[in-house]
Parts: C-alpha cells; structure tokens; sequence
C-alpha cells in the first residue's frame, strides 16, 4: 500500500513539474509586445544571383528571425527555448533573379504569420535549400 501512494505522489510531482514547464515555455513563446500595425506590412523579397547559380532552382526557401546575435538565426530556428520565428516557402524551377516573397501569407512557425511578428529590430536570415533530382529505374522521379 505504501508504494502505492509513492506513486501516486510522485505521478502528482510529475504533473506538476510538465504544468510548470508549459507555463515557462508559453510565458517565454508567448507574445510579449504588439505586433505590427496593418498599416505596416513585413515581406521579404528574396532571389539568387546567376554568378552563384545560373540554373533554375527547385527546392525551399527559408526566413528565420531572431533578436539574439549569438548565434545565426537558422541555427536557432526550431530550438524551443529560444522561439527563432521562421517561415518557408517551395519553390520550383526559380530562375536566377526571379523574386520569391515571404508576407503575411506565408506559413510560419512559432507565429503562423509574419504579421503576428512584434516590431523591433531584428537579425533576419534567408536560406535557400536546393533540392536534388533523381531519376529512378522504375521510371518515377523524386526531389
């Protein structure tokens, strides 16, 4: 019977430790200042240049932003602790110089929308991940 009500408790100092670091993660995820005003709209325009790559590119694009300087924002992208917003977009057969737009409309995390962004300054990064294509024997083609 003893071990029984050990376990309960320590079920209960469990519960309450997972309580506690939801409550920690949310405070520090959770929006703390205003986000931008309509009237202001964040968007990136990105392209490449045909001196780095002059064919076009299928893959995906990437923007992280982050106010911490210790490290590059794409290093920082997808650690829980310290909430990098990022947001990506495919692309497919991008010409050089050909824009590629990252606005509000564009799927992010932890924010879903570069509108929900506060304003600030910021260190901004974009990544370009170019896929690969191969040919299989059995005729499909995959990326």
């Amino acid at each position: 019977m003893r071990l029984k009500k050990k376990q309960k408790v320590s079920i209960g100092v469990m519960l309450a430790v997972v309580a506690l670091f939801l409550a920690g993660w949310w405070l520090a995820c959770g929006p703390g200042e205003k986000p931008l005003s309509q009237t202001s709209r964040l968007r990136f325009e990105l392209s490449f240049s045909s001196a780095v790559h002059p064919e076009p590119i299928t893959g995906r694009v990437f923007v992280m932003i982050t106010r911490d300087k210790t490290s590059e924002p794409r290093l920082q992208a997808g650690m829980w602790h310290r909430c990098c917003p990022f947001f990506g977009k495919d692309v497919d057969h991008l010409r050089p110089e050909e824009k590629v737009i990252i606005d509000e409309q564009t799927l992010g995390y932890p924010p879903r929308s570069l509108a929900d962004i506060p304003a600030g300054d910021y260190y901004v990064q974009a990544l370009l991940n170019v896929y690969t294509e191969f040919h299989r024997a059995d005729g499909h083609t995959i990326w």
